[in-house]
């Protein structure tokens, strides 16, 4: 589910989603105004799927929550 298999598309991945999610950070925003915003400009499945592929982000270390919004963390 993280990663694309032979029957499951790149497009159906957490690794996909949260490179979408990653798009849509270009500023400082709340989980739920995250979830607006997808579901405006991007074909998200669910609300779950955001929350599993906002933790790959957390895991590799690609996102940061401070002061209750999600921001990008940028590269050291």
């Amino acid at each position: 589910m993280i990663l694309p298999t032979k029957h499951l598309p790149l497009e159906r991945t957490l690794l996909a989603a949260g490179a979408q999610l990653l798009g849509c950070l270009d500023r400082p925003l709340t989980v739920s105004g995250l979830w607006d915003r997808v579901r405006r400009e991007v074909a998200f499945p669910s609300f779950d799927h955001l929350v599993l592929a906002l933790d790959v982000l957390f895991a590799l270390g690609m996102v940061d929550l401070e002061e209750g919004k999600l921001k990008r963390r940028r590269p050291e």
